[in-house]
């Protein structure tokens, strides 16, 4: 009988120090069995916190593929790395696209603007004569009867 490896997929998007560390975290994965499909782009940001004491970070992300009986492992090894401030593994049933394999469709005309509905609605008021004191009470008599 012959035993069938699960190989599934997978993204890591984690924060680091210097950028130079990628490197320790491609290292961690081959350690572990894993096989980097495709590298990330880098992004140096500004923290809207401190991490760590620090307040600028790389954020890098990775595809990778291989058992998922090693993700365990490799989340300890990750956690236990000081050069790793953060990072996050999810399980990625699609595939990277490569740039130019991406079509956007084209832009379709947009119909012209049209005005809002007001919110209101100005209501004209009618003005009524003023009765007289007489012809007032006239009335009030011919509603009681």
């Amino acid at each position: 009988m012959e035993i069938i490896e699960e190989i599934k997929n997978y993204e890591i998007g984690f924060l680091v120090r210097e950028e130079l560390h990628r490197e320790d975290v491609i290292k961690i994965l081959k350690n572990h069995h894993f096989s980097v499909i495709q590298d990330g782009r880098t992004l140096k940001t500004k923290l809207s916190y401190l991490i760590k004491k620090e307040s600028f970070v790389f954020f890098i992300y990775l595809y990778f593929s291989g058992d998922p009986k090693n993700i365990k492992e490799l989340d300890k090894e990750l956690k236990m790395n000081s050069k790793i401030l953060r990072f996050l593994i999810i399980a990625s049933s699609i595939l990277p696209i490569e740039k130019e394999a991406i079509v956007r469709p084209e832009r379709e005309e947009l119909p012209e603007r049209q005005e809002p509905a007001p919110r209101y609605v100005k209501r004209e008021i009618k003005k009524t004569e003023s009765l007289s004191n007489e012809a007032l009470e006239k009335k009030l008599e011919e509603i009681l009867k």
